[in-house]
Parts: C-alpha cells; sequence; structure tokens
C-alpha cells in the first residue's frame, strides 16, 4: 500500500470511529436531556418534560431521576404546565434508583417513610 492510501485508510477508520462513539451517547438520551436542561433553565416546562421522557425511555439515568421529580412535584413547583403524578413518579424514580441513582434512592426512601424496599411503594397515598 502506499502511503497516501494507508492515510485515507486511516482517514477513514478516524471517521468511523468517531460515528461508533457518537451512537452510545445518541442511545442514552444525551441530545433529549440538553434540550430538556435547556428547556427547564427558560421556564418552558412543558417542553422540558417532553423532552425529559424520551431521554428517560432511552435509558439516561439523570433524566428518569429529572422526570420522576419533575411528576412529583408538578403544579406545586411548576403551576399549571406540569400535572403532578406520583405512580408514574415512582415509577421512574424506581428505574433511575435500580440505575445506581443516589438520589432517587433517598427521594424514594423519604417517600416510603424511610423503608429502603421498593416493592412497597406501590402502596403510596
Amino acid at each position: 500500500m502506499t502511503t497516501r492510501c494507508l492515510r485515507k485508510t486511516l482517514a477513514i477508520l478516524v471517521a468511523l470511529a468517531a460515528t461508533v462513539m457518537a451512537i452510545p451517547a445518541m442511545a442514552s438520551g444525551e441530545p433529549e436531556l440538553e434540550l430538556a436542561l435547556g428547556d427547564a433553565a427558560d421556564y418552558r416546562y412543558a417542553s422540558a418534560l417532553s423532552h425529559f421522557r424520551l431521554s428517560a425511555a432511552a435509558g439516561n439515568v439523570q433524566a428518569q431521576r429529572s422526570l420522576g421529580l419533575m411528576l412529583l412535584k408538578g403544579e406545586a413547583l411548576y403551576g399549571n404546565e406540569i400535572r403532578g403524578n406520583r405512580v408514574e413518579a415512582v415509577k421512574w424514580l424506581s428505574l433511575a434508583a435500580s440505575n445506581g441513582c443516589g438520589v432517587s434512592k433517598y427521594v424514594l426512601a423519604r417517600l416510603n417513610n424511610g423503608r429502603e424496599s421498593l416493592g412497597t411503594l406501590v402502596s403510596i397515598r
């Protein structure tokens, strides 16, 4: 192989590697998470919630936690834009906790009166 051919091959391999490395970030909902965080910072809570849902469904733990917290606080914190849903909040917080999120574990324990078992959270009033 000539030097020119080797350079082209190397350039193609580098481009391919960059593409492959970008796939996990896209799969984990990173682009949607960034949009959600921007929307929340600009007080566009309904849009943020929508983006958090997409990112959380893609497996992003930060989005799962944020979505759970938004749904838990609902109208009390976000006004009429976000309707609270405690059952769905516990679902997302439980998923984030099972993926290692310490904040979600803490919130769930507080919701469960300090008990650590996640199995009894279904009976939350």
